[in-house]
């Protein structure tokens, strides 16, 4: 068996099994790659993104980063998750509630004291002064309308930390989407990234994760394309097949499948949708509930109920990404027919192949660059070579094009 970092992934270790949210610990599947490039960026004030499709492991890759992270003394993690409809007073108070106490007071303290506040604003402030829930769509308003203010005293206030405040945005193109959907316009969107840039070129690290990537949210409402450019890109891949199959002896021992083996690891690596640790632990589930002790048995059970799921919800995610892409998506579905037919295919001819639907070459790159960061597409900057990014994209877009 293939060694890692990780004593743990020794042939006894028992991992727990666990479907659903983002995991860290004695949950983690072991990513030390993952994990060593997100600490070291972080702890070397740099910022990170982790932009791709649900359930592949980015949720986990944060919660074990940020677990961590926490571990070093020097360091105060604040996690915003945004997914939702989460409102700029509820962003507001998660923001409030995490800052050290101090550092949360003294930052009230300050917005109290800025010029030109409206009235109403700062009597916004002095609730959340005195505990206060804030007072709906009106202070909802104020908050995103003055954000620019607000945030560099937050930038002041956190960089006189005593420890390095380090912060974790997850879902926050979604955060993005659903404020524009309420009301906000997309120049202040525009304002409300660009703070966060400046936070970050002002020394604050920051991770952002997005089950969608910004540029898609940029494209659709016309906000600037540069805002998280100077973010060091993360990507999630499948576990390599030793690596898969590692976890599946782990899994085994975790559910007590004294049955389990090498034969039966490569029938779940031959039938699954991918490699990626939530999918084999849900694959493992339905395994153990269908007592199937047989290559022939796992095969069966991972195209019943296992497949579904993946049908309605993993494969549904990409057919409704990629009609967000609007006018553009034409020519986005012949890049993608294009490169179904050559996998792999030179970026050179998808670009060629696009130009038959009458876009300009600017428009084309950029939707190129928008389908890799949207996990359509993985491309290799030596060969220039185009693949599909995950073997599951492969299989949704040739079972439903």
């Amino acid at each position: 068996m293939r060694g890692t970092v990780y004593t743990e992934t020794s042939m006894n270790q028992k991992l727990e099994p666990h479907y659903g949210a983002g995991v860290d610990g004695a949950k983690f599947w072991p990513r030390p790659k993952l994990t060593k490039k997100t600490l070291r960026t972080l702890k070397s004030g740099g910022s990170i993104a982790l932009f791709g499709p649900r359930r592949t492991g980015k949720s986990s890759v944060m919660k074990e980063t940020k677990r961590l992270l926490s571990e070093d003394n020097k360091f105060h993690v604040i996690e915003l998750n945004l997914e939702g409809r989460v409102s700029m007073t509820a962003f507001v108070t998660r923001l409030l509630k995490q800052l050290p106490e101090q550092t949360g007071k003294s930052l009230l303290q300050r917005w109290t004291q800025l010029p030109f506040l409206p009235e109403a604003l700062t009597e916004a402030i002095k609730r959340f002064s005195d505990g206060k829930a804030g007072g709906g769509k009106a202070d909802d308003s104020l908050f995103m309308e003055f954000w620019a203010q607000l945030a560099e005293a937050v930038e002041k206030q956190v960089l006189e930390s005593d420890k390095t405040i380090v912060f974790f945005f997850d879902e926050l193109p979604y955060f993005c989407d659903n404020q524009i959907e309420a009301g906000v316009t997309p120049d202040t969107i525009d304002t409300f990234l660009a703070t966060l840039r400046r936070w970050r070129q002002a020394g604050i690290p920051m991770a952002i994760a997005g089950s969608i990537g910004i540029r898609e949210i940029a494209r659709q409402h016309g906000l600037e394309m540069d805002h998280l450019n100077d973010l060091v890109s993360v990507t999630i891949p499948p576990l390599e097949d030793d690596d898969a199959k590692d976890m599946l002896r782990a899994l085994a021992a975790g559910f007590e499948l004294a049955w389990w083996s090498d034969e039966l690891a490569d029938a779940v690596l031959a039938t699954t949708a991918d490699t990626f640790p939530s999918f084999l632990q849900r694959a493992m589930i339905e395994i153990e509930s269908e007592d199937a002790r047989t290559p022939e048995a796992v095969a069966t059970a991972l195209k019943g109920t296992y497949r579904r799921e993946f049908e309605i919800s993993f494969f549904e995610q990409f057919s409704k990404r990629l009609k967000h892409y609007g006018d553009e998506e034409p020519t986005a579905r012949k890049i993608l027919s294009t490169l179904a037919a050559r996998n792999p295919c030179d970026v050179g001819a998808l670009a060629e192949a696009a130009k038959e639907t009458g876009m300009d070459d600017d428009a084309i790159q950029n939707l190129l660059i928008a389908l890799e960061q949207d996990a359509f597409i993985a491309t290799d900057p030596e060969t220039r070579e185009a693949v599909f990014a995950y073997k599951v994209v492969e299989t949704w877009w040739r079972s439903r094009p």
